[in-house]
């Protein structure tokens, strides 16, 4: 039985049997003496328990609040990583998106400059007109691909943006590891204070026996 176990009444027979020491001993001063020695040994060692029990209920629950912290950190940090991977992946699948609209971008412009080429090869010097429409079309086509162009850059800031922020948040699982190292500092200080309790456990035997 530990001594975190035993009731504090336990201590209380000693100084009981401490009565029966004096009955026994009369007047005797060194009876008297050793009696008094003794009473002032079981008070102070039953002093020294309760605080030690004391700190060690103390240090338990301070031990179990730390758990019940790094869970919760543990759990908010295992929905910020599930969030930032489903972001992550959304910001893929539009990055590929604007890739495949750039390369038909890129498709449907060399078409048209095969298909201008040709036409200009078949015009008359009279034909501006046609000419400055075909023109025109290339310029837009341009305009289109450089704008398909812009978005794919800014699309491509925010895939980095974003895996900065999950290297930010993956950074800060430093605080569970300190957390830890808390915790078994913690345990280790409730062990040690267990081993001192035991020190000072109540024998089984009164101290009185050996005198009856």
């Amino acid at each position: 039985e530990s001594a975190l176990s035993k009731p504090a009444s336990a201590f209380m027979k000693k100084a009981t049997k401490l009565g029966k020491i004096s009955t026994a001993g009369g007047t005797d001063p060194k009876v008297i003496m050793e009696r008094d020695q003794l009473k002032e040994e079981v008070a102070r060692l039953r002093n020294r328990y309760s605080e030690l029990q004391f700190s060690t209920n103390s240090m338990m629950k301070e031990k179990s609040a730390m758990a019940e912290e790094l869970a919760r950190l543990k759990s908010s940090a295992s929905t910020q990583a599930g969030e930032l991977e489903s972001s992550m992946q959304d910001r893929q699948a539009h990055l590929q998106e604007k890739e495949k609209e750039m390369a038909e971008l890129r498709a449907q412009l060399q078409n048209t400059m095969r298909e201008t080429e040709r036409e200009k090869s078949e015009i008359t010097a009279s034909s501006s007109e046609a000419e400055a429409k075909l023109t025109k079309k290339v310029s837009k086509l341009k305009k289109e691909l450089q704008i398909k162009a812009d978005e794919l850059r800014a699309a491509l800031e925010r895939v980095e943006n974003a895996d900065a922020a999950m290297n930010g948040k993956l950074n800060q699982s430093n605080q569970f590891l300190t957390m830890k190292k808390m915790m078994m500092a913690k345990s280790q200080q409730v062990t040690e204070l267990r081993k001192r309790l035991a020190m000072y456990e109540p024998p089984d035997e009164d101290i009185a026996d050996g005198d009856a």
